[in-house]
């Protein structure tokens, strides 16, 4: 389901750049006009640098937000196994998970937060794969892509969980490791 979610997703972002494609272009009888065109400098390593690392810090504060929530669904969703049942009401769940981690953290955080904090990381996410990467700072731009798969995929898992415990233990821990692994390579790469 996360892989159909994730395809529709791209295909999204597809149709979305190549809609420009077919549109009227301007009559070639117009003569050209006198203004040059001004073009946006291309962003230096630094600069980019600073734009990723900004993103990737509050991606990787909400996905620990987000993996906390999933640890308080693990645990409702192994206890309500433990005692017999068999379907778990997935909304419950979630919305059990968050209030029980915003008592322990002793934050605000409801489902509204998370969805407001996947919003702008998303549109964060949308500015930086629209900017031209660097020469040198590919290594960057792919670790951070990967950042986002994960986190993307974890967010996902953790607010629509499915109906498979197994599954939602297994992909939780690959989306966990995958964080974890890109979140190293980024310390690395971004560090001064």
């Amino acid at each position: 389901m996360l892989n159909r979610i994730l395809c529709a997703l791209l295909a999204f972002c597809l149709c979305l750049s190549l809609a420009g494609c077919g549109a009227p272009s301007e009559p070639e009888t117009e003569p050209p006009t006198t203004q040059t065109e001004t073009t946006k400098p291309s962003m230096t390593m630094e600069e980019y640098s600073e734009l990723v690392s900004g993103a990737w810090k509050s991606l990787y504060e909400n996905a620990v937000a987000i993996n906390n929530v999933m640890i308080f669904e693990h645990t409702y969703w192994k206890t309500y196994k433990k005692i017999g049942g068999t379907t778990v009401d997935e909304e419950s769940m979630v919305d059990h998970a968050i209030e029980t981690f915003a008592k322990k953290s002793e934050k605000d955080y409801t489902r509204q937060w998370f969805e407001d904090a996947f919003a702008a990381d998303s549109q964060k996410y949308k500015e930086i794969i629209a900017t031209k990467v660097p020469e040198g700072a590919e290594k960057i731009a792919e670790e951070y892509e990967n950042f986002f798969d994960a986190y993307l995929g974890l967010y996902r898992l953790t607010f629509e969980p499915g109906s498979s415990f197994s599954s939602f233990e297994s992909q939780g821990n690959e989306f966990l490791g995958a964080i974890q692994n890109a979140n190293a390579k980024l310390e690395v790469l971004l560090s001064d």
